[in-house]
């Protein structure tokens, strides 16, 4: 699946252009991130440096939300069979694919706050009331996060559901009926994504070693812009697998 996803992401019309603009939407705002990582270091910032790293971060700002519109109309191009272009066209309508999806991203972001405070209360409270065993309380600590990570798993179903229906995708226990209804697709999805996941991580370690800084800024764009790629083949692959095992049971 992950190979179909990627065939189809790439043999695309107007493909070049498209990863074009793509790698400026992920890499620019990658650089810039970089290059305000390094003004924050700075023992003395003017006042126009300032006004600049502003400009920066509203720059990134403004990518973040576009790419999630963009990530949301990828996901209606991949639910809809009829349509050979995978890869939506770049235009406006994606600031309101983002606006029009931002409850489920407040709501779900809110859920993994709640359960992040929660596992923190929790070790906060033993860690007073039983500092003796810090190390098993750090492990329960863990524990109790385990359920963000089956929300970060099992989002993609979500957003899917969304796009298709816009209904009844706010549920807190709805990760967890995914998790029993496609558990072992979503698993082996994962395990077949590893090589790209590995590729992008490579990639990532190799411009934190760079002596260059041009190396660096280059390679942590290259490196997100993979990860994109990534992302988008996950969605299409997790669309497979809803149809096929979620939607017909939920």
């Amino acid at each position: 699946m992950i190979l179909e996803a990627l065939t189809k992401i790439f043999k695309i019309e107007n493909s070049y252009i498209k990863h074009m603009i793509l790698f400026c939407l992920t890499g620019i705002p990658t650089m810039l991130s970089l290059s305000l990582g390094d003004i924050s270091k700075m023992p003395h910032i003017s006042s126009a440096t300032f006004w600049m790293s502003m400009l920066g971060f509203l720059l990134i700002f403004v990518a973040w939300i576009y790419l999630w519109g963009y990530l949301f109309d990828f996901i209606r191009n991949t639910l809809d069979k009829s349509n050979e272009q995978l890869m939506p066209d770049f235009s406006l309508n994606q600031f309101k694919s983002f606006f029009k999806a931002l409850p489920l991203l407040l709501v779900w972001g809110f859920y993994i706050i709640l359960l992040f405070a929660i596992a923190f209360i929790i070790k906060i409270k033993l860690t007073q009331n039983f500092p003796i065993y810090n190390y098993d309380i750090n492990i329960l600590a863990i524990i109790a996060l385990i359920p963000v990570l089956i929300i970060s798993v099992m989002f993609p179903y979500l957003a899917i559901k969304f796009v298709k229906k816009q209904s009844g995708v706010y549920d807190i226990l709805l990760p967890f009926k995914y998790l029993t209804l496609a558990f072992m697709e979503t698993l082996w999805l994962l395990i077949r994504a590893l090589p790209l996941i590995l590729l992008f991580t490579f990639i990532e370690f190799l411009s934190n070693t760079c002596l260059s800084s041009i190396m660096t800024y280059l390679f942590s764009a290259l490196s997100s812009y993979i990860s994109t790629i990534t992302l988008f083949a996950l969605y299409y692959c997790y669309a497979d697998i809803y149809r096929e095992k979620i939607e017909p049971n939920d």
